[in-house]
């Protein structure tokens, strides 16, 4: 008798991706009304030791528009609008991250009309009164927002001419709604803060949508958004009875210190100096706007 010993290359055999990816609809593929549709998907572990596999979900429109998303082995869809989808379920292999996908079209009829998504709060500076430097806008929406569009929906001009060259955004998740954090480069802008102005945000409808498909019923407008370098109490004038004297009650100080005001440090170095600080402070002395 021969025996035959067979080797097994597990670096190749953990390679593997995910195989035999299924997606059951027990509510079917079609929903009329706004009804919700299950999405179960299943899949063939990829190798011959078990391991972790992660299952996320994707919803496209027929613009191919992401319009939902989840996790889980199962995801219920609620349209908002009428139309097809793209289900696509994405099982990745969480130690070698490679991924296998399958897909199930769905269609929605007789939805009922959606609320339009709308602008909850703007906050400036994280809700700080000082203007001195602004270097972040909070923009809060009821709902979640399709993020890629939103991270080009903001612009900033400033009355007299002149608008802000790089408005990043980030967004994150706040409640059931969608955050989106501003902040500021090159044109028009001091060392990551609004250039002196007072500015206006605009929000273009068109790139503020919501993951149902909804944009905006039409642009919105903040106006009146003041910085001038120096202006601690927000009130669009240097003066010598709150601004000067914050000024000088912090100046000499660095990062770090108890008393430090990082809203006085002009060109954001972690030292409130003379040279620079002081200098800028002193040319503003007096100024409203």
């Amino acid at each position: 008798m021969v025996c035959r010993v067979m080797r097994v290359c597990y670096a190749c055999v953990h390679n593997l991706r995910p195989r035999q990816l299924a997606i059951a609809t027990p509510d079917g593929t079609a929903s009329d009304g706004g009804d919700p549709l299950a999405l179960i998907g299943t899949y063939r572990d990829p190798v011959l030791v078990e391991e972790t596999v992660a299952i996320a979900w994707q919803i496209t429109n027929a613009a191919a528009n992401v319009v939902a998303s989840g996790f889980g082995a199962s995801y219920s869809f609620v349209p908002t609008a009428n139309g097809t989808y793209t289900a696509t379920m994405i099982a990745t292999n969480t130690r070698t991250g490679l991924s296998s996908t399958a897909s199930v079209m769905l269609t929605a009829t007789n939805v009922p009309p959606q609320s339009l998504p709308s602008v909850v709060s703007v906050s400036i500076n994280g809700g700080a009164v000082q203007r001195s430097r602004v270097t972040a806008i909070a923009v809060a929406f009821d709902r979640p927002m399709n993020a890629a569009l939103l991270a080009s929906a903001f612009s900033l001009t400033r009355a007299g001419g002149g608008a802000v060259g790089t408005v990043s955004v980030a967004i994150s998740t706040l409640g059931m709604g969608t955050l989106a954090t501003l902040t500021f480069s090159g044109a028009n802008t001091e060392f990551g803060s609004l250039a002196d102005g007072i500015w206006t945000l605009t929000v273009n409808a068109a790139n503020a949508v919501s993951l149902g498909g909804t944009p905006l019923d039409e642009n919105y407008v903040e106006g009146g958004i003041k910085r001038l370098f120096g202006d601690i109490n927000g009130d669009g004038t240097i003066d010598g009875s709150t601004d000067f004297a914050g000024f000088g009650s912090v100046f000499g100080l660095s990062s770090g210190a108890p008393s430090f005001n990082a809203a006085f440090d002009f060109n954001g170095d972690g030292t409130i100096d003379g040279s620079t600080d002081f200098a800028q402070f002193g040319a503003r002395f007096g100024r409203t706007i």
